[in-house]
Order: structure tokens, then C-alpha cells, then sequence
């Protein structure tokens, strides 16, 4: 399942990532874009402000791009 999260860099961003792994309320997470490469995962609680359904940034005048930095969750 693919969602929306929250970028730091650029700050106020959005980009697509992909669920991977499910325990209880927490998500394990990794941005598309980064293949196989498991040092781009993070977990991120169901219940953060910095994960939406697909169509929440179009919806909400949010931008979507990649992140320019490090992923890490906001939670």
C-alpha cells in the first residue's frame, strides 16, 4: 500500500512511500525512489499529521517532490 509522507527538506513537501510492514498503530515505511535499500526505512505511528492517504497533498495544496536530505519519521 503507497501513502503520503512528510519530507523535511524541502520543508512543508510531501512524497510517495510505500508500506512495508505493519505493528499495532506503527508503519514501516520507505520512500519511493530508493529501491531496495533498507537504510531508508522508518517507522512512523498511524496516528502522525505526516502520513495521508494518496491525494491528500493535491487535495490540500501540498507539494509532492522528493526529499533532499536523510529520511527519519516525525512522530
Amino acid at each position: 500500500m503507497k501513502l503520503e509522507i512528510a519530507n523535511k527538506t524541502p520543508e512543508g513537501s510531501f512524497w510517495v512511500g510505500s508500506i512495508l510492514m505493519t505493528c499495532g498503530q506503527l508503519l514501516r515505511i520507505r520512500p519511493e525512489g530508493c529501491g531496495d535499500d533498507a537504510s531508508t526505512d522508518f517507522w512512523c505511528d498511524t496516528l502522525s499529521k505526516e502520513v495521508h492517504q494518496l491525494g491528500w497533498c493535491d487535495e490540500n495544496d501540498r507539494v509532492l517532490c522528493p526529499s533532499e536530505g536523510k529520511w527519519v519519521c516525525w512522530s
